[in-house]
C-alpha cells in the first residue's frame, strides 16, 4: 500500500495521471427554509496512471464521497463525511478502504479574490482486516475571477498538505503527501460548471523505495441543486 509512507531514499518516479470527478452540492433549504444551512454533497471520482508501461493508462483508483455539514455563518462551515476507495495497484492486490472524516472550512477575502481553507481528520480503514490508519489533512485555495477570459470564469492554485499520526499498514507516522493545484474554474450556468488544470502529487516512499510524483490532468464537472 503506496497512498500514505513515510519519506524514504529510493530516489523519484514521476508518470503521468489524469483525475476526472462528477460533483453533486445541495443544501436543504428545498426541503424546509429553516434547513438552508444544511449543506450536502456526493462527488465521485476516478484516476488513471501511467504507471506500467508500455500498456495504456489504467484505473489506478476510484473514490466515492458523501459529506454533510452546517454553515454557520458566510465563511465558516463545519461537517462529517464518509469516503469509500476502490485501489488497484501494479503487481499487487487491490484493496478498498472506508474513510469517516471530520472537516472544518473557513473562507476569506484575500487579494481581491477568495481564500478557502479545509482542514479535514479522516481514518483509512482497510476493509479486509479492519487496520486503522488516521491523516490529517490541511488544504489551501485561492481563487480570483479573471473576467478577461470569460465571464463567470475563475483561476484558482492551491497546496494540501498530509500527514499520519499513528504507524499502520499504510505507512509509518510523519509527512505523507503534498499537493499542489492549478486551473480555471469556469460557471456554464447558475447550476452546472467546470473546473480545468494541473494537480501534482507527491507521495513519500517506504525506505528504500521511491518517491512518487504524479504529474495529473484534473478536470471536474459539478453541479449545484439551487433552493429556489
Amino acid at each position: 500500500m503506496a497512498a500514505c509512507q513515510a519519506a524514504g531514499a529510493g530516489g523519484i518516479e514521476g508518470m503521468a495521471g489524469a483525475w476526472t470527478s462528477l460533483s453533486l452540492l445541495g443544501s436543504l433549504g428545498s426541503v424546509s427554509p429553516d434547513w438552508r444551512k444544511f449543506k450536502w454533497y456526493v462527488r465521485d471520482q476516478v484516476r488513471l496512471r501511467d504507471d506500467n508501461p508500455p500498456n495504456a493508462w489504467r484505473m489506478y483508483e476510484d473514490l466515492l464521497w458523501v459529506g454533510v455539514g452546517y454553515q454557520v455563518d458566510p465563511r465558516f462551515y463545519l461537517g462529517i463525511g464518509y469516503a469509500h476507495t476502490w485501489l488497484h495497484p501494479v503487481d499487487q492486490p487491490a484493496y478498498q478502504e472506508n474513510r469517516p472524516y471530520l472537516e472544518a472550512v473557513l473562507t476569506h477575502e484575500a487579494v481581491g479574490g477568495k481564500l478557502v481553507s479545509r482542514t479535514r481528520l479522516e481514518e483509512r480503514v482497510l476493509q479486509q482486516g479492519g487496520e486503522v490508519g488516521i491523516r490529517f489533512r490541511e488544504a489551501v485555495t485561492w481563487s480570483h475571477p479573471v473576467r478577461f477570459v470569460a465571464e463567470g470564469a475563475e483561476f484558482y492554485m492551491g497546496d494540501e498538505l498530509m500527514v499520519c499520526p499513528n504507524y499502520s499498514l499504510f505507512g509509518p507516522a510523519g509527512f505523507c503527501q503534498n499537493r499542489i493545484l492549478s486551473g480555471i474554474s469556469y460557471r456554464l450556468s447558475r447550476n452546472l460548471g467546470v473546473d480545468f488544470g494541473y494537480l501534482g502529487q507527491y507521495m513519500a516512499g517506504t525506505p528504500g523505495t521511491a518517491d512518487v510524483w504524479t504529474h495529473n490532468i484534473q478536470f471536474d464537472l459539478h453541479y449545484v441543486f439551487l433552493d429556489d
